[in-house]
């Protein structure tokens, strides 16, 4: 029996003190370098805060141009989408038929004028008679009531004078605020009433609602600007 178990032994020593030399033949492996690391001191400035909105142009102001008298487009003082002040020419409808018609209220009131100094210096007269021998009642009273009409008549044709002069104004069509003006949307020969549709005038302003990138300077702690 002690002639078999001596033999397995020794076969069971052989590889583990094969593996044990192949272990200690084997270099070890080296520890990697250690990592690199940048450092800075800090530093106390004002930095410029930025924030971004968006959003879109509005003009202020926005006003449409119509014509107020009726007439054909004579000519056009101004380019598509022009700069232009309160005031400046836009449009100017032919005159000619506005002019005959002041002309006309001017002779009118003329004439007006003339029956009413007639009317005036016939109740004079009047005045100086004696009422009921040598002028009748009846006569002196019209005489008064000629007057009245007259400076009645006078009157009218004053305020027809006036409404002919506004008409002859409005035969230039005037911008009426400063801005950029639209697209003229007529050409000269089109007929114009106050129904028509013309460009229109937008002052130019701060917007109230506007894209930007506003910079704030010397901003808190919390980031709002001043």
């Amino acid at each position: 029996m002690k002639s078999v178990r001596l033999p397995t032994i020794l076969l069971l020593l052989v590889p583990a003190l094969a593996a044990c030399e192949q272990s200690q033949s084997q270099p070890q492996a080296s520890a990697p370098p250690p990592p690199q690391v940048t450092i800075a001191k800090p530093v106390s400035k004002m930095i410029a805060d930025q924030d971004e909105y968006v959003g879109r142009f509005v003009a202020v102001e926005s006003v449409e141009v119509r014509a107020r008298v009726p007439g054909y487009l004579e000519a056009i003082h101004f380019q598509d989408g022009q700069i232009v002040k309160a005031g400046d020419l836009l449009f100017t409808i032919d005159r000619r038929p506005f002019q005959i018609a002041l002309a006309q209220t001017q002779a009118s009131l003329a004439q007006a004028r003339a029956t009413l100094a007639f009317a005036e210096s016939d109740l004079a007269r009047a005045q100086g008679l004696a009422i009921g021998s040598v002028i009748t009642q009846q006569t002196f009273d019209q005489r008064t009531q000629a007057k009245r009409i007259a400076e009645a008549s006078v009157a009218a044709q004053q305020a027809a004078e006036r409404q002919a002069t506004l008409d002859l104004e409005f035969t230039e069509l005037r911008a009426p605020v400063s801005g950029r003006i639209g697209d003229r949307r007529v050409s000269i020969g089109n007929r114009q009433s106050p129904r028509s549709r013309l460009p229109s005038a937008r002052r130019r302003s701060t917007s109230n609602s506007l894209s930007c990138a506003r910079r704030c300077r010397g901003a808190s702690a919390t980031g709002a600007c001043p």
